[in-house]
């Protein structure tokens, strides 16, 4: 029987970028500026203090596994207290309360326990997109939380709350709001600046995978990972120019973000499912197999010809960092230690981040697995994506059976 655990938190022929005024060193969205895990402007210190990195501040926190977004100096936590869904606007330098926003939560709660947010906010210019765990999609005014507009996605496009609610998070591409809804009337939607609908596909199930910006055909498209589907989508008209099968029936998930690089398109999944490397310019598969880089849940990275990222599941305690040569699939080196990690890499090292809240620093080298620094910050369930921004690493323990944290580390220049 297959058993799953919180899957959550969690470009083509050119890059662009999707959300505006962004500064080099602003963590405003999911995986950072450009959705793939690298962070810009960043210098990473030689070396930790014997404790591990300083710890500049720390806040407590409710539930949901939603890590937090990062722009001019500002955090923007999302959370759940009891009743109440939370986003709280924080100064980056000391944690101190700037303002925050509350709003009834909905979402009841499925295979987890937890019943908290899980999408991470999107911060575009002068403002704040939401997207809870129950369905609702909310704009609000970055300079005081006030709320533009809002609107329940699963109610409208009759979706359900699968395993673990909504949990795939937005992405603003030249003003239109893409979400992954997964309903009965709408599998993907593009939303305006206004909050109404622009367009939709056919009917789809949602994933826990969060749509990517890219061009395609000379066209602003998002890649986008549903339940069993792999589409591009055109973000001007929502028509479809690429549609694959990935996913497999059952009790299963897709929840790993699509990669963008180098004319080539890398989607990733356990289950059986497996990992799959597409030419995005012939459409053609360049290789796919299940014994490469089956992640369950994270997203993985690139960097000179090779896949850094996490193989196998939670659940079965098999999780191991490798290095995958991008041409071929070829496996060259696992660290089976490493457990369930999040990655962030600046130049050509990594803050690798353990689920169980063991932080890592290590070389993005091919050949061999080099560690280069090692600390534990929390001994509980730390499954929240971290964010890096002017030097300050945030990281969070999620609240359920104990209470929640938020830390802020020094770990750049």
């Amino acid at each position: 029987m297959n058993y799953i655990l919180s899957p959550l938190p969690l470009f083509v022929l050119s890059f662009f970028a999707c959300v505006a005024n962004l500064s080099a060193d602003d963590w405003p969205q999911i995986l950072g500026p450009n959705r793939n895990g690298r962070a810009n402007g960043e210098t990473l210190l030689e070396k930790w203090p014997a404790g591990g990195p300083e710890k500049i501040w720390s806040r407590p926190c409710g539930t949901g596994f939603a890590g937090v977004a990062v722009s001019d100096d500002q955090v923007y936590l999302f959370h759940r207290m009891r009743d109440r869904d939370l986003l709280e606007c924080l100064e980056a330098a000391t944690g101190q309360l700037v303002w925050k926003q509350d709003f009834q939560a909905v979402y009841r709660g499925g295979f987890s326990s937890d019943t908290g947010p899980r999408c991470v906010p999107l911060v575009s210019g002068g403002h704040v997109y939401l997207y809870g765990a129950g369905g609702t999609l909310r704009k609000l005014a970055r300079k005081d939380g006030k709320q533009v507009w809002s609107r329940n996605l699963f109610a409208e496009l009759r979706a359900d709350e699968g395993y673990f609610g909504a949990g795939s998070s937005p992405i603003l591409v030249d003003g239109v709001l893409v979400v992954i809804v997964g309903g009965k009337k709408g599998g993907i939607v593009g939303i305006n600046e206004k909050g109404e609908t622009s367009w939709k596909t056919e009917p789809d199930t949602a994933s826990y995978s969060s749509p990517v910006a890219l061009t395609f055909q000379e066209k602003k498209c998002v890649a986008c990972v549903s339940k069993y589907r792999l589409k591009i989508v055109g973000v001007a008209s929502g028509e479809v120019l690429l549609d694959q099968p990935f996913g497999e029936r059952g009790p299963t998930v897709n929840a790993a973000a699509p990669l963008v690089f180098e004319n080539r398109l890398f989607v990733t999944a356990a289950y059986r499912i497996g990992a799959r490397m597409i030419s995005l310019e012939s459409r053609e598969t360049v290789w796919e197999n299940d014994t490469s880089l089956s992640s369950q849940y994270t997203t993985s990275l690139f960097d000179r010809g090779y896949l850094y990222g996490c193989n196998g599941r939670e659940d079965f305690g098999n999780g191991s960092l490798r290095s995958v040569r991008a041409a071929d699939g070829r496996v060259m080196w696992e660290e089976k230690r490493s457990g369930i990690c999040h990655l962030i890499q600046v130049g050509q090292r990594a803050l690798v981040w353990n689920i169980e809240g063991v932080l890592k620093l290590v070389e993005l080298n091919p050949e061999r697995y080099v560690e280069l620094a090692s600390a534990e910050v929390f001994s509980q369930n730390s499954k929240s994506l971290p964010a890096l921004s002017n030097g300050r690493l945030f990281v969070k323990a999620n609240g359920d059976q104990q209470p929640g944290k938020l830390v802020c580390l020094k770990v750049g220049k």
